[in-house]
């Protein structure tokens, strides 16, 4: 015995479906236009909010520094405080540790020191508590 079955559907259901899934077509792409406008829209208002508030926010991060107490940092020329400088002429940790990191200061120090932990060349401690400049 061999069983068949196949659905048939009525020719108004079938009209039906196929009017649903028009429908839903045109609901995929009436969401995907309005997403793609909306998504301009948003970014246009965004550059223009953006433009709008930088001079306020400008002002408001100054006062807050102004307000706070801190201020941009300005880096001054490199000087060998004589409080940076053990009794044998030679940096002490912190002072090492700081003024060691900052790469365009190492061929100074270099020329100063002779080499990291090395003590300060006697030709150059009438530099101490001087600004010094290397050139070359």
């Amino acid at each position: 015995m061999t069983m068949t079955s196949s659905l048939k559907l009525s020719p108004s259901l079938n009209r039906r479906l196929v009017d649903l899934g028009f429908v839903v077509l045109g609901g995929v792409a009436v969401w995907y236009l309005t997403r793609k406008l909306a998504g301009k829209a948003v970014s246009a208002v965004n550059d223009a909010v953006s433009d709008a508030t930088a001079p306020a926010g400008s002002l408001l991060a100054e006062f807050t520094q102004w307000q706070s107490g801190s201020y941009e940092v300005e880096l001054r020329p490199l000087m060998i405080r004589d409080f940076y400088l053990t009794s044998e002429y030679r940096l002490t940790p912190e002072a090492e540790a700081t003024l060691w990191n900052w790469e365009p200061w190492q061929p100074a120090l270099t020329k100063l020191f002779g080499e990291r932990g090395g003590a300060m060349l006697p030709r150059y401690r009438p530099l101490i508590n001087q600004e010094i400049s290397f050139n070359g």
